[in-house]
């Protein structure tokens, strides 16, 4: 059998034209490490344009066909119904991509939703992307937040916090349940650390502690990293809530029992950490 390799131009529709070149990039977190938050200050910026996990359910050849997509400036459909959440979107999506063309295009995934991760890995490198890693250095405060979620989750359907009403708060921590999870969260985390480490494009680790401690230097780091000047309202809209408390002893009921049993871990130095600044404000000039 003989393959035929195409070197003709992807061809597009009458109305929907590949929009001038943008920095295409992707956000890979491993949950609970502030990326929707990031993806909806990222699209409150008229130059940038971000989607959130276009990749999930779908099969390799969908995936890099969607890859394919952001890189080239078109809109995302999905297959099956699915409906991109337009939370993460100022004012919606549809007006979103009225402001076409960007500066910078991307989307964000977990390393677990993909498909093929290797293959995946190297599709991004030769579609040009760069690289945003975003986690978090406090794993004790990672795996309470995602077992707060859950409770979330089966309260609404959804996996963060639209309405103040929805916030889940402190929760009591049954500690055999926490060890799970919290095994479960260095395999992923290390599932991820795997994937940023092999990959060979233009990339950046950032941390979700700083952008609640400093978000004006956060976010002018990622924007200098895509290229694009940080020109942002002093004052961003929040549009999901905390689910979790910041600081430890204010989200765990049981504190006491919770520290007493870490206190001789590698992990007691997570335990006592202070509380970030709750505003959303950037410095101005």
């Amino acid at each position: 059998m003989t393959l035929r390799l195409s070197l003709q131009p992807p061809r597009y529709s009458s109305d929907e034209q590949p929009a001038p070149p943008a920095v295409p990039f992707v956000i890979i977190f491993a949950g609970r490490t502030g990326s929707s938050h990031l993806v909806s200050l990222l699209n409150q910026d008229p130059r940038v344009l971000c989607y959130p996990e276009i990749l999930v359910g779908l099969n390799l050849a969908r995936q890099e066909r969607a890859v394919h997509n952001v890189a080239h400036g078109l809109s995302q459909t999905r297959p099956n119904g699915y409906r991109i959440a337009e939370e993460y979107f100022t004012p919606d999506l549809a007006t979103k991509l009225e402001m076409r063309p960007f500066k910078a295009v991307g989307f964000k995934t977990k390393v677990t939703d993909l498909f093929h991760a290797p293959a995946l890995l190297q599709h991004l490198k030769w579609m040009g992307f760069r690289m945003i890693y975003m986690r978090r250095r406090n794993v004790l405060k990672a795996a309470l937040s995602s077992m707060n979620a859950t409770r979330l989750n089966k309260k609404t359907g959804a996996w963060n916090a639209a309405k103040e009403s929805n916030v889940q708060g402190a929760l009591n921590v049954d500690l055999v349940k926490f060890n799970q999870e919290l095994e479960h969260r260095e395999l992923v985390d290390s599932l991820h650390d795997w994937f940023y480490a092999h990959y060979q494009g233009y990339k950046q680790t950032v941390y979700y502690e700083d952008m609640l401690e400093d978000e004006g230097d956060f976010l002018s780091s990622i924007f200098n990293f895509l290229d694009v000047p940080l020109t942002m309202p002093r004052v961003l809209r929040r549009r999901f809530h905390k689910n979790t408390p910041d600081h430890l002893e204010g989200a765990v009921r049981n504190y006491q029992e919770f520290k007493t049993y870490f206190a001789d871990t590698p992990y007691a130095r997570h335990l006592d950490l202070p509380a970030a600044r709750p505003e959303l404000r950037l410095r101005s000039g």
